[in-house]
This record gives C-alpha cells, sequence and structure tokens, in this order.
C-alpha cells in the first residue's frame, strides 16, 4: 500500500520527519479544502495510518496546493536518498 501524507498547517511533524528514515515508493498526498482539514478529519486521518505534517503557516489555493507540496515531497525525499547513499 501507499503511505499518506497528510499536509496540515500546524501541529504536525516537520515533512523531513515523515518521510524519514526512508520514504514509500508510494505516497498519496493529502491536501485540505481552503481553511484546512478539521480536527476530527485529521484525528481520523491520522488513527488510520497518515502521517501528519505541517508545511507551515502557508496559505495557498487547492488548485497549487497540490503542486506545490509534490514537489516539496520530491525535494525532501531526494535528500533523504542521496544521504542515504553516501
Amino acid at each position: 500500500g501507499a503511505q499518506v501524507l497528510l499536509a496540515v498547517p500546524a501541529g504536525g511533524q516537520p515533512l523531513r520527519g515523515v518521510l524519514e528514515p526512508e520514504p514509500a515508493r508510494r505516497l498519496v498526498l493529502a491536501v485540505g479544502p481552503e481553511g484546512g482539514f478539521t480536527a476530527a478529519e485529521v484525528e481520523r486521518a491520522s488513527r488510520a495510518g497518515a502521517r501528519v505534517f505541517s508545511w507551515g503557516n502557508r496559505v495557498l489555493r487547492s488548485e497549487t496546493a497540490g503542486m506545490v507540496l509534490a514537489a516539496l515531497v520530491l525535494h525532501e525525499a531526494e535528500h533523504i536518498l542521496e544521504r542515504g547513499s553516501r
């Protein structure tokens, strides 16, 4: 299965923390609606195994948030993998 990553404005781990020690081969990136996920949604997702991370107080449109998140995840995952191959 895929590892689910849930983006929240505050209260989650740093992105690198949810990707370490080695990023999963398959990821599902969940970005909430305008205003973010409700506390109940975050709790439910976390109980179901999602890894909750904070990407700071960035407020992006839903149309662009997914692309920005994907780029951040790729960047961090590549950094972790490069560091591990040394």
